[in-house]
């Protein structure tokens, strides 16, 4: 019988640390932890991206864009989130002359400081563009006159 109780004790002492563990915040650098696109400058060709823990700044050629918020990596470094797009020569303005920012989608992909990058114009389905970016580049951007 006490040997029983024993077996019986043993078995539920994991059980009991695993549901513990489901309750808990996980620190970061731990299994489970958000993970996010590192804040700072990432550069490439046509692009230029200014992250912060507020969001991220886009700068292409002849357009800009941002995201609102931290940009949340899966498990296996892809991000996909809607931001806002703006054309600034040739695409739609307002009252003031400014241009009007249409949603974005921003997909890609995190591998260390290797970032590729696919942006879509959700109002047309139109893909903007795909980039590739590397954290601490200097952005290679020519801007329209």
């Amino acid at each position: 019988m006490k040997v029983f109780q024993v077996v019986v004790l043993m078995l539920m002492i994991p059980i009991t640390a695993c549901e513990r563990g489901t309750h808990e915040t996980a620190s970061p650098g731990t299994v489970g932890a958000p993970q996010f696109v590192q804040a700072g400058a990432w550069g490439g060709d046509d692009i230029g991206l200014d992250v912060s823990q507020a969001g991220a700044k886009f700068d292409f050629d002849c357009a800009n864009g941002t995201i609102d918020g931290q940009i949340q990596l899966d498990t296996f470094g892809h991000f996909a989130v809607d931001g806002l797009y703006f054309q600034e020569r040739g695409g739609p303005v307002n009252n003031l002359g400014q241009p009007i920012g249409v949603v974005a989608s921003y997909k890609g992909e995190v591998i260390d400081t290797s970032m590729t990058l696919t942006v879509t114009n959700l109002d047309t389905g139109v893909k903007v563009g795909d980039f590739v970016l590397s954290f601490g580049a200097t952005p290679n951007i020519v801007k329209c006159l």
